[in-house]
């Protein structure tokens, strides 16, 4: 019986060896994944599943070891990183990362080709990590990269106080190159001064940069009909010229931080989180508040400029602002024609119809109010992320964190899975305050704020950073405005992870 075992074991051993269960289908034509017939690597018809392409080798097969190329990582952040590697062939490939080992590993991503990245989340700040590739084609062989570091963002909670910057000054003044990064302090008054980070890439020239109070008073600061009143009589300058033509400067590439401090005594008669940093537009020749977030313990406001020019510390009286009008609505103007984006308790101005039906709002549908004008003005509202809009016949744009990007052409365009109808006619000069920002150059990964679903499945899910999360219900889904008309269908392979619900 040994002798046997032994002899049946030598059989075995001298067998060629086949390949796995994958492979591709010529001469049919199905083109699903499902099973049939087939050849292997070694010109022999098996029974298996694959797709039905004409060559094996073109479309996912590996003759010889190709490993991914790796490229350098992006978008690098104190817990989130973008990976970006090439292959060869058609496969599904794995991030493998952790510390000192491969502990934590990424589904496995697509049947992509060519050029490619995914964006890890929820990494530990100032944490170095080791991390690698490792690919599959058809027949399911397995080529790893090699292995490469990257260490993510300090864990700062406070950009300008736990950030280390390039120069650091207490004057008011920074002289910057657009490769270098500046903090700046200016103290006006007691109890009262400005701190501006500015990060490396927001600076577009070799500039210098100055914070200073404004001694002519101008512009003058809004009255009451505006809902707001000023914290300090002079308004703050921020201003820039290039060193070489002496040009200025009106917008960063990159926003800034600024934080103001701001004396207690100065709220007895106002509402301290009615609290708003505004800007002046010089253009329209009115202030606009800012997005604002208020630290009434130390009695800070911080916020996000990117544009130059004459700021105010401005307050509403308590009870000023109506409670009746509420975020994240439109409403019509009594007695006029104007509509306001209601956002984080400050309105915008709708210039369009197209701009407020990219939020999936009807103007038919608003309420009018006779009390807008106690709601403090900010910039005119935009189109909402994850809309298109088209110059000309055939030049689209995505709007993306307020700003566009580029659809390469029309190919990219429609294996994004986008519909011309839902690209919005508009002017160029429209769009000319809409920073460029990179093009989409290919349809590998779905932009931020696209709407995506499974052939039959119900769920409809939310692109964000490289991740699907799931909108859980039909409540959620209107709660926040999304458009049923503006779901793709992707195939089954175009694998994401998942990210956080939205409830």
């Amino acid at each position: 019986m040994k002798q046997l075992l032994i002899l049946f074991i030598l059989i075995f051993l001298a067998q060629p060896l086949t390949a796995g269960a994958y492979f591709y289908r010529n001469n049919s034509t199905d083109t699903s994944y499902t099973e049939g017939l087939g050849q292997d690597q070694y010109g022999q018809t098996k029974t298996g599943v694959g797709y039905n392409i004409e060559s094996l080798a073109a479309y996912g097969y590996v003759n010889g070891e190709q490993n991914p190329v790796v490229g350098e990582v992006s978008g690098l952040t104190k817990n989130s990183v973008k990976i970006n590697w090439q292959t060869a062939y058609l496969g599904r490939s794995l991030i493998e990362y952790g510390f000192n080992d491969f502990a934590q590993q990424t589904a496995l991503l697509y049947w992509r080709q060519g050029l490619q990245n995914y964006t890890l989340q929820n990494l530990q700040c100032g944490r170095l990590y080791q991390y690698r590739l490792a690919t599959y084609d058809v027949a399911e062989t397995r080529n790893v990269s090699e292995t490469f570091k990257f260490q993510t963002l300090a864990c700062q909670t406070n950009i300008l106080e736990d950030s280390i910057f390039d120069i650091e000054t207490t004057t008011g003044l920074l002289e910057l190159t657009a490769e270098t990064s500046g903090r700046t302090v200016k103290r006006f008054d007691y109890n009262y001064q400005a701190t501006l980070g500015i990060p490396e890439g927001a600076m577009p020239a070799h500039a210098i940069l100055t914070i200073v109070e404004n001694k002519n008073l101008y512009p003058l600061a809004p009255s009451i009909s505006t809902g707001q009143f000023s914290l300090y009589q002079k308004p703050i300058s921020i201003t820039a010229f290039e060193t070489i033509n002496k040009e200025n400067v009106n917008t960063l590439s990159q926003p800034a931080t600024i934080e103001i401090s701001y004396a207690k005594t100065r709220m007895n008669n106002f509402a301290e989180q009615s609290l708003k940093l505004a800007y002046y537009n010089v253009d329209q020749n009115k202030w606009e508040a800012v997005s604002t977030i208020v630290d009434s313990q130390n009695s800070i406001i911080r916020a996000s400029i990117s544009r130059l020019g004459d700021y105010r510390l401005l307050a509403s009286t308590s009870g000023w602002v109506p409670k009746e009008i509420e975020n994240d609505k439109a409403y019509k103007e009594y007695g006029t024609n104007s509509i306001y984006y209601i956002d984080e308790g400050i309105k915008h101005l709708v210039v369009d119809l197209s701009v407020l039906h990219s939020w999936n709002l009807k103007a038919g549908n608003l309420k009018t109010s006779s009390l807008l004008y106690r709601v403090p003005l900010g910039a005119e509202q935009r189109y909402r992320d994850g809309s298109i809009v088209r110059v000309g016949a055939a030049t689209y744009y995505f709007i993306e964190k307020g700003g566009k990007r580029l659809i390469m052409n029309k190919e990219v365009f429609e294996d994004l899975g986008f519909v011309d109808d839902w690209a919005y006619p508009v002017m160029t000069s429209n769009i000319v305050d809409y920073p460029d920002l990179s093009a989409i150059i290919d349809s590998t990964t779905k932009p931020n704020n696209i709407l995506v679903k499974y052939p039959n499945d119900t769920k409809v899910y939310l692109i964000e950073d490289g991740q699907k999360r799931w909108i859980v219900d039909s409540a959620s889904f209107n709660r926040y405005h999304y458009r049923w008309d503006r779901i793709i269908t992707i195939p089954v392979l175009e694998i994401y992870p998942d990210g956080e619900p939205i409830i």
